[in-house]
């Protein structure tokens, strides 16, 4: 039996067309090639898809989506979370040294997801979480980012494509 984890941050949700597709690719296409070299080479299994973050409202996002490769993974024995200094990160090599930023990101087997899928972040539409992060830049109790990543001058507004609401 095949058994794949899910792991959404409390302001991330799936686009409809994850939703729709993605019991259907888990069970039916992933082929057993995948799985094994994912087992041989003892590196987690993932499906990438892109995180946008939502601005103005949940129909548009800025222009900054970027691919995220721990949000759907498959789960076999042994596989656990590691941390490094700010984030926590799946791997099956436990002596695998863990510095963000200093070549220590998790190895994994990448697939990716469908052109349609990706993953809506809804942080940026909170005034009261951008005000809280604002205050906690440089931080390193809250993920060290920095002011640029945060605060965004005039980002260029994407309307999503309506399948991916």
């Amino acid at each position: 039996m095949n058994l794949y984890q899910i792991a959404l941050d409390a302001d991330e949700a799936y686009s409809m067309a994850v939703s729709r597709e993605l019991r259907e690719c888990l069970l039916n296409k992933l082929s057993q090639k995948h799985y094994e070299t994912s087992k041989n080479d003892n590196v987690p299994l993932v499906i990438n898809i892109p995180v946008v973050n939502l601005i103005k409202d949940q129909i548009h996002s800025d222009d900054s989506g970027v691919y995220h490769s721990q949000k759907i993974f498959y789960y076999r024995e042994g596989l656990s979370w590691r941390f490094d200094q700010y984030f926590c990160h799946i791997t099956y090599d436990k002596e695998a040294p863990m510095e963000f930023g200093k070549g220590g990101d998790t190895v994994v087997y990448s697939i990716i997801g469908s052109h349609s899928w990706l993953i809506k972040h809804y942080t940026r539409l909170n005034p009261e979480r951008l005000k809280w992060r604002a205050e906690h830049t440089n931080d390193p109790k809250f993920g060290n980012y920095e002011t640029k990543a945060w605060e965004k001058k005039t980002p260029k507004i994407l309307l999503l494509d309506e399948s991916k609401w």
